[in-house]
């Protein structure tokens, strides 16, 4: 018998995706995230670097916003988009990562 696991907790974000005029797709990313979450965290010192950088360590504090969900205002919600091209889209719950190449999200795994 396997022990017991504790659910994991629910995404902090979501897609949502509507057609608009002219026959186009657009999509919102709502982020329910709390203060000091890594999304809504920035370099004290450098709002445009991460605290974690091997050349400096520096404190974090809240950005007072999430910093996907201000990028996908920026950029478009499918610019941040991480899926195999033909993934269909779908509004639900995503997972948020940022890398080299600034914020990005992916579907969450089916829960289940």
């Amino acid at each position: 018998m396997t022990a017991p696991t504790a659910p994991s907790p629910a995404p902090s974000h979501e897609v949502t995706w509507w057609h608009a005029d002219g026959g186009r797709v657009t999509g919102r990313i709502t982020c329910r995230a709390e203060a000091g979450a890594p999304c809504r965290s920035v370099c004290a010192v450098d709002e445009d670097r991460d605290c974690d950088d091997r050349d400096h360590a520096h404190a974090v504090v809240d950005a007072g916003g999430c910093a996907l969900v201000a990028a996908a205002a920026r950029e478009g919600v499918p610019a941040l988009h991480d899926e195999p091209a033909g993934t269909p889209v779908r509004s639900g719950p995503v997972t948020v990562h940022r890398d080299a190449h600034g914020w990005g999200w992916r579907y969450a795994p089916p829960s289940g």
